[in-house]
């Protein structure tokens, strides 16, 4: 089953992160309880190469050189082996933002859709 769906049937979406604070948040937690596991986020670049997007919202994602929010890795995103379309925090790169394969298991972070 997608990720997507997974995130879809328990009321909520793969995560966007979209300021510092959420990105400190998130880290910190995965930190704590998986320090040793990448987790994929919400966006990827599957619909264009080389434009990430935020899947649940269909907005960009911020790229370096922006002055918006984002946090890349250093020489991230790269598509290396022309294959890496879904963004990942890296355990092995302070969970820094990086493109990875789609296809790799990896535990991911859901967001809760909010309730009006």
């Amino acid at each position: 089953m997608p990720l997507q769906d997974i995130c879809s049937l328990n009321g909520g979406y793969l995560a966007i992160i979209e300021t510092a604070e959420e990105n400190v948040i998130i880290k910190d937690h995965v930190a704590v309880i998986g320090s040793t596991n990448d987790y994929f986020i919400g966006g990827s670049d599957l619909a264009t190469e080389g434009e990430f997007i935020w899947e649940h919202m269909g907005l960009p994602v911020n790229f370096p050189g922006s002055n918006l929010f984002h946090d890349w890795r250093t020489n991230q995103p790269d598509n290396r082996n022309g294959n890496q379309h879904c963004i990942m925090l890296g355990y092995q790169v302070s969970f820094n933002w990086n493109d990875a394969q789609c296809a790799y298991v990896r535990d991911f972070i859901c967001e809760k859709t909010p309730e009006y």
